[in-house]
């Protein structure tokens, strides 16, 4: 497929911008010129690494903080990662579910409006009652659980708005490593309950496309891009079930699948109703924006080496996370298409300590230069990074 050559240069609003997804997003974002962002978030300081971005605080439920957001930052393009995302507790608190993923989106709505900006809102395959997956975009929704039924809310306002540019970008089972997150995610649970030996039950009866969080923000940012329009599925490619996929992590990251034992929903008593088989067929996606999400089993071993990396490097944990990075080089020699811009940049920037996206930021060196490199190359650049950071 051919791409414009015209690449649209934008200030772009973050929201939940210290999430799972968010830190991904504002990463990815930051290291590309084309961007001028500003993330925001309810804490008073960003739990990410620093990034060629700036910070404010936001709460998204307070319509004249994200006004005052809107006046001085002016952004042509919103991204709304924030939400209540906590399946049961937006069944049990839904006032509160509902003030958060769907009164907020309809303010940002209108502010957006009001000022020409685009909206990009992320919603969720929990739209779905999960009779009849994998889901295409324009299959019809029928949400079971209250919080699918507040993200369709919200997917209606961008749909029946008055916006002219708007786009809705759902995704499934969202997993990553991040600094500083207020909850974990599947995969991180399932990591560590089995780095410390202890069995867990997971159930064998839900079915996802599990979805590495670096290539939703990958996806986003080429809805950005090509200033595409409408409802796309960003996703992993496939599809199996929450048993399944972890103990493909447990394989894969050299854990102990014996710890893991397979159940079904109604064991857990959970108050809100799951879809039991969702999953996204990414073909729109694909076809449109160019979308490459990762192999799951490479996604995996990115999100166990390069996650220790933007961890480490918050505390300059040089040492260790060089040895991680030089992991992930290894993984690009054997042939994946493992993208590790996210842990040179970051390496990078608390390396230096200057704003390494300029051609005079970090001296000899640069994290941007490296990703731009071949394979091979990149891994003898990389080597040279971390010397440098660690002296």
């Amino acid at each position: 497929m051919q791409f414009p050559d015209e690449i649209l240069y934008g200030r772009i609003l973050v929201t939940g911008a210290n999430g799972l997804l968010g830190q991904a997003l504002v990463r990815n974002l930051s290291s590309h010129p084309r961007y001028d962002v500003l993330a925001t978030g309810r804490q008073q300081r960003p739990v990410f690494a620093p990034s060629n971005c700036g910070y404010v605080r936001m709460d998204l439920t307070k319509a004249h903080e994200v006004r005052q957001v809107f006046e001085s930052f002016a952004p042509t393009c919103v991204v709304n990662c924030a939400a209540m995302t906590q399946v049961d507790d937006c069944e049990r608190e839904r006032e509160l579910c509902w003030i958060t993923n769907v009164d907020a989106v309809e303010t940002l709505s209108r502010l957006c409006w009001s000022t020409g900006c685009k909206l990009v809102q992320v919603s969720t395959d929990f739209v779905f009652d999960g009779d009849h997956g994998p889901y295409k975009e324009t299959d019809r929704p029928a949400p079971v659980n209250f919080y699918g039924k507040s993200k369709l809310a919200a997917e209606n306002i961008l749909r029946e708005s008055s916006l002219d540019k708007w786009a809705i970008a759902r995704t499934v089972l969202v997993f990553g490593a991040e600094p500083g997150l207020s909850r974990n995610n599947i995969a991180l649970w399932v990591q560590r309950e089995l780095e410390n030996g202890r069995p867990i039950r997971i159930v064998g009866d839900q079915y996802r496309s599990p979805t590495f969080n670096v290539d939703l923000a990958n996806g986003i940012e080429l809805i950005l891009r090509y200033g595409a329009s409408g409802i796309f599925h960003l996703s992993g490619p496939e599809l199996l079930s929450v048993h399944e996929f972890a103990v493909r992590l447990a394989q894969v990251c050299g854990l102990d699948a014996g710890l893991i034992t397979e159940t079904d929903s109604a064991t857990l008593n959970q108050t809100a109703r799951r879809p039991p088989r969702t999953g996204f067929v990414l073909d729109k996606a694909r076809r449109v924006l160019g979308y490459a999400p990762h192999d799951l089993d490479s996604a995996i071993r990115l999100f166990a080496q390069l996650g220790r990396v933007l961890i480490a490097v918050v505390g300059h944990a040089f040492e260790t996370a060089a040895q991680h990075l030089l992991h992930a080089g290894e993984v690009i020699l054997a042939g994946h298409r493992a993208d590790f811009e996210a842990a040179v940049v970051a390496f990078a920037g608390h390396a230096f300590g200057k704003n390494h996206h300029r051609a005079d930021g970090v001296g000899p060196l640069q994290g941007a230069d490296v990703v731009a490199l071949d394979p091979h190359r990149r891994l003898r650049q990389v080597q040279r990074l971390l010397q440098l950071g660690q002296t």
